[in-house]
């Protein structure tokens, strides 16, 4: 028995001997003068071993960068370092997520994440039920910088953000023009209320001024080229009621403080 299987060792041994020479193959591998089954047997398995030796020794090189960069302590920091392709979340695309850490998420909980800026930032849409997602349309906080996650995909690109309701719209209009008076009211601390509002008379007149300049030069240039009330169109004709209304309204307000 051992003499049985001395002898087909020894069979392959000849075998391989007789083969090509690895890189240099040609189409008749096993060099028995024709090209049948068996070279294209042997072509095969090396491809195959060449191609697990390539990712074993891409591993092996992974580790050493990876082990160099984390400083040899504790867990790899930078798993994947060679890795080509990423895979992207469908409800927070722009997400790389890396090749060995596939993408969960429980209902009232954020998308687990997988380095610390992901940790301190909102980045993930936050999903209260299937149907609800917060944070949905939100841009990443770095959407501005090169080589960062961006907006989500999403139909409407030009919504960067959620729409505010129309009470937080009106509060928001509301606070400006506050903020607006105060800073007119008391801006300056060294002038008195009569001060400013003489000074604000003042150049009420020079603006006016210039705006009768401006509708002389539209009427003036209106009759020499012979231009129509029609050929305005319908918009033209709602702003410049709007603005007959608005100068009324002024007027009155200016004679008030006359009074």
């Amino acid at each position: 028995m051992r003499s049985f299987l001395q002898e087909i060792e020894q069979k392959f041994v000849v075998l391989n001997e007789s083969l090509d020479s690895v890189n240099q193959e040609d189409h008749d591998i096993d060099n028995d003068g024709d090209i049948d089954n068996s070279d294209k047997y042997l072509n095969n398995r090396r491809a195959v071993r060449k191609k697990i030796i390539s990712k074993n020794d891409l591993d092996l090189e992974e580790q050493n960068v990876t082990a160099a960069l984390d400083g040899g302590a504790g867990p790899p920091r930078t798993p994947a370092a060679f890795r080509k392709h990423v895979k992207r979340v469908d409800y927070a695309s722009g997400v790389e997520e890396s090749i060995n850490k596939s993408a969960s998420w429980i209902l009232g909980s954020y998308q687990r994440p997988e380095d610390e800026q992901e940790e301190y930032t909102d980045k993930f849409p936050f999903a209260e039920t299937e149907l609800r997602w917060q944070h949905k349309n939100y841009k990443y906080p770095s959407v501005n910088l090169t080589n960062t996650p961006g907006i989500s995909k999403r139909k409407d690109k030009t919504k960067n953000y959620m729409k505010p309701s129309v009470a937080e719209a009106m509060d928001s209009k509301y606070e400006k023009l506050i903020e607006s008076y105060r800073s007119y009211a008391t801006g300056d601390a060294k002038s008195t209320p009569e001060q400013k509002i003489k000074h604000t008379i003042k150049e009420v007149a020079r603006q006016l001024q210039e705006i009768e300049q401006t509708v002389n030069y539209a009427s003036r240039l209106k009759t020499e080229s012979g231009v129509a009330r029609n050929g305005y169109g319908s918009s033209v004709d709602a702003a410049l009621t709007k603005i007959s209304e608005r100068l009324i309204k002024i007027s009155e307000r200016v004679r008030a403080l006359g009074e």
